[in-house]
């Protein structure tokens, strides 16, 4: 036994080491993983206790106690990391991919994609129910179980007379190293078994992460089909622009959407128990099952039907709905149902934000601006301090960006920016949010000294939280090589346009629309420098790409050969 912990200890070291190693994107999880090698750290200790005191276990039934207290001690420390890991998890709300709106990918401030209703003590219980819910599986508990029944019953065999003699001992040791080891493989296997249930844990959704992604691929050549047969149409391109903006950034990060997708379906199941007596049950039962593999067409259709009748669920169905329909990319009917959600009940936070974000993305300026402002108003009525009022302020903020109100812009992004560093702590993603929109806002009013700084520090909280080649990082390195292009600082600017090109590259492949524009932009550069033999590949690449993948008349494709058109004529001129 003495040397079966030996290895225990060994290969909790060896873990521990590997999990220093592990690169995750996800800022959370790294500090979940932090945690995970302290309570490591902590089973060593106490392991090494416990193998002295087994040095000294013969006969007496003393050192069985000793033993117990040990083991107590573990569990005291496993109580304490998962308190402290609670503690953390209720300082985030959120966790949210951000992204540039198409309209505002060049010359914009960055802003939000969505926020959660969730109040950040609920979040954090949940976080530690999936945890417990996972340590509940049978064949964990039976492993605990046996494992304690071993530690427990080798030195009572011990103390016994009638089981003396080295043959029986070494029966007895070999019998309790294969308590061990059943004890070892009962947890293992239990907590393989969890984890791959986890969709199904608490609720009865069932859709698998793999499921979800070959959903989201589907998604993506459905919208690039569209916009290649939208012709001319640019309110029907700018919304297929936006939802296929959103479709690739829910692909960039997967974990995070998976996890959004769940909660969506979750909610969704949860309204429908509150339209029962409304519609048939069996209706009802049908819509949940298949919302349960991530179908979601039957419960939008009774979330549907009861927001055109009258009564108090009439809001509320038409706000699932419109959640429903975003999900499924359907922007302008998700858009009818947030604005009938929020008429019915215009003090409900949660629609209005689902509104005001949703007429920001569909273009209806006037109704977003009246419907976070409100929003706004509402919040600092009850004085509030939390991430959601920093998180309404950033979206005003880039709404009033867009009308050139830069004065009131940069006041409502200055106040976010104090309440994320304060709530968050100054490396959180969504300080490097805000930082960037106050860069971009500084740089289009030629403040490119103010701008510098603020640039370089969210670049370098977002590779520190989400790693220097995630997809996000790419657009703080075009952003800050573009200001050091409106200063002429050419040198500076080549680099970070190049590092980007080989992200997205890297991530999306060689023949994707983000490839092209930064191909585009490293083409702009050397234009600029007067390097057109360099620029001219560049600037055809781009154009082929776009050709390949966007209709004929895109305004995108329009640009691009104007560039390649400008860029022949200097090049003849020499």
């Amino acid at each position: 036994m003495r040397k079966l912990l030996l290895h225990v200890e060994k290969l909790l070291t060896d873990v521990r080491k590997e999990l220093l190693d592990i690169r995750i994107e996800h800022p959370h999880v790294r500090k979940l993983l932090v945690n995970i090698r302290k309570l490591l750290l902590h089973v060593e200790k106490l392991l090494t206790d416990v193998r002295k005191e087994l040095l000294d276990i013969r006969t007496q039934h003393t050192h069985v106690r000793k033993l117990l207290v040990n083991m107590r001690m573990l569990l005291l420390h496993v109580e304490k990391l998962l308190r402290k890991e609670r503690r953390e998890a209720a300082l985030v709300r959120r966790d949210i991919f951000f992204a540039v709106p198409p309209h505002l990918e060049n010359n914009g401030p960055m802003r939000r994609e969505s926020a959660c209703a969730e109040d950040e003590e609920e979040l954090a219980m949940n976080e530690a129910s999936v945890w417990i819910e996972h340590l509940r599986h049978p064949l964990v508990l039976a492993g605990f179980g046996l494992f304690v029944f071993a530690l427990i019953i080798k030195p009572l065999f011990l103390s016994s007379k009638q089981l003396n003699g080295t043959a029986v001992e070494r029966l007895l040791h070999k019998a309790m190293i294969l308590l061990f080891i059943l004890a070892a493989m009962a947890v293992a296997g239990g907590l393989a078994l969890s984890w791959k249930a986890t969709p199904a844990a608490g609720s009865g959704i069932s859709l698998s992460k793999e499921q979800f992604a070959a959903m989201l691929k589907a998604q993506q050549e459905r919208v690039i089909q569209e916009i290649r047969a939208a012709g001319g149409d640019e309110q029907k391109l700018r919304l297929l622009e936006a939802q296929l903006q959103a479709v690739e950034a829910k692909r960039a990060d997967i974990q995070k959407s998976y996890e959004e997708k769940l909660a969506l379906l979750k909610t969704a199941e949860k309204a429908l128990d509150e339209l029962k007596g409304q519609l048939p049950d069996a209706r009802i039962a049908e819509a949940k099952r298949r919302l349960a593999k991530g179908d979601t067409k039957a419960a939008e259709q009774i979330f549907d039907e009861v927001a055109d009748k009258e009564g108090k669920a009439v809001a509320l169905a038409a706000y699932q709905s419109g959640e429903l329909a975003k999900g499924r990319l359907d922007y302008e009917k998700a858009m009818r149902q947030y604005k009938k959600a929020v008429t019915l009940e215009e003090d409900n936070p949660d629609y209005l934000l689902s509104a005001g974000e949703m007429a920001w993305k569909t273009g209806a300026y006037n109704d977003a601006q009246a419907w976070l402002e409100k929003l706004l108003k509402m919040r600092e009525a009850k004085g509030e301090n939390s991430t959601e009022f920093a998180s309404s302020l950033d979206e005003l903020a880039g709404l009033y960006y867009f009308q050139g109100r830069y004065a009131e812009a940069e006041s409502l992004y200055k106040r976010s920016l104090t309440i994320y560093e304060q709530k968050l702590g100054k490396n959180h993603p969504s300080v490097s949010v805000t930082m960037n929109s106050i860069a971009m806002l500084y740089r289009v009013q030629g403040r490119y000294s103010e701008a510098e700084p603020l640039y370089k520090r969210a670049l370098e909280i977002r590779e520190q939280k989400l790693g220097k080649d995630h997809p996000a990082v790419a657009i703080n390195l075009k952003n800050l090589a573009g200001l050091y292009q409106a200063q002429s600082r050419y040198s500076e600017a080549e680099p970070l346009y190049k590092r980007a090109l080989e992200i997205r590259e890297q991530k999306f492949g060689k023949d994707h629309p983000d490839v092209a524009q930064s191909l585009n932009n490293l083409a702009e550069l050397y234009k600029a420098q007067g390097k057109y033999a360099e620029a001219k590949p560049l600037c055809q690449r781009s154009l082929s790409i776009l050709k390949a993948k966007l209709p004929a008349d895109h305004p995108h494709i329009k640009t691009t050969q104007e560039n390649y058109d400008d860029l022949k004529q200097k090049l003849a001129g020499e």
